[in-house]
């Protein structure tokens, strides 16, 4: 009987399949290291960078080649930020609380297994992750099934994902557990009924197994991948927040009840060159203190 083909191991692998080596990859890399040099060496991005505001952070996965890029990233926003938990974070923005120094926080979308090495690498630093998983890869899927899943889903090659005890053991070493659906579909696209499967239930079954769940992420993170409707039964379910992935920091002058929160967050690939990182988070500080986010500002 042949053998499945192993699991990704390897950021290299994932450029692979995604491409990225190719002529506009290569073109968009050459941009960004142009203008990401001139905010460093202009001091744009340090003063950037020194905004009080909170910020929200996300990955999904850390590779081995990718570990001490990372810990190189850890250590440059160790100087500047203070490291708060995701539900510390969200605290300050109801409450409208900017900190007097810069605040991030750290999520983690999808619930793939290398998970676990980006918690042990986190928590050298002092920090704490919210893992923003899918209830329908806790149901122990076959190799073909989880494939598919990174296929069809997520646009990746082929990885495993974390199971309910490596999951328990995260949480047990302080950090969270959110809901990211049952499936990872988009929810623009989903009636009432398919999105009380994906959101309620999806809820239901995670609680089994962790107790109250206070966070959800909706999946892809575009506006255009989610509505008032999704909207509602987020709220009808009970969480108290959700959070998309697009781009930008928070500088919160009044409270915002959490279910009309639309938290922003701005993905991290710890590959990426640092000072592309850094531009990319001194960009969204820039532009902080002009946006106020809101899910009633947003034509769901």
């Amino acid at each position: 009987m042949s053998q499945p083909a192993p699991f990704t191991t390897s950021y290299r692998q994932v450029i692979a399949y995604k491409g990225a080596l190719n002529w506009r990859g290569r073109l968009r890399h050459l941009v960004l290291h142009i203008i990401s040099f001139w905010w460093l060496v202009t001091g744009k991005a340090d003063a950037a960078l020194a905004t009080p505001r909170i910020h929200f952070v996300y990955l999904h996965y850390l590779f081995d080649d990718e570990v001490e890029s990372l810990k190189q990233l850890l250590s440059r926003l160790a100087r500047t930020h203070d490291f708060v938990s995701y539900s510390q974070a969200v605290e300050m923005l109801q409450q409208g609380h900017t900190p007097q120094k810069p605040a991030i926080c750290f999520s983690s979308d999808d619930g793939f297994k290398n998970n676990l090495r980006l918690a042990d690498v986190l928590e050298e630093f002092g920090v704490t992750c919210c893992f923003f998983v899918c209830a329908d890869m806790l149901d122990q899927p076959t190799y073909a099934q989880k494939a598919a899943f990174c296929a069809d889903r997520l646009n990746y090659p082929p990885r495993d994902f974390l199971n309910v005890d490596e999951l328990k053991q995260l949480q047990a070493r302080g950090h969270e557990i959110g809901c990211h659906t049952a499936g990872h579909l988009n929810l623009a696209t989903l009636n009432k009924n398919q999105l009380e499967q994906q959101i309620n239930q999806a809820k239901e079954r995670l609680e089994t197994h962790f107790g109250p769940l206070l966070h959800f992420a909706w999946p892809y993170g575009l506006k255009q991948h989610y509505s008032a409707l999704a909207h509602a039964q987020v709220c009808i379910s009970g969480f108290e927040t959700s959070c998309s992935a697009m781009r930008g920091a928070h500088a919160p002058t009044q409270p915002t009840p959490g279910q009309d929160l639309c938290i922003h967050r701005d993905q991290l690939v710890a590959w990426w060159p640092l000072q592309h990182i850094l531009y990319f988070l001194a960009k969204s500080a820039h532009h902080s203190h002009n946006k106020k986010f809101s899910f009633s500002n947003y034509s769901t």
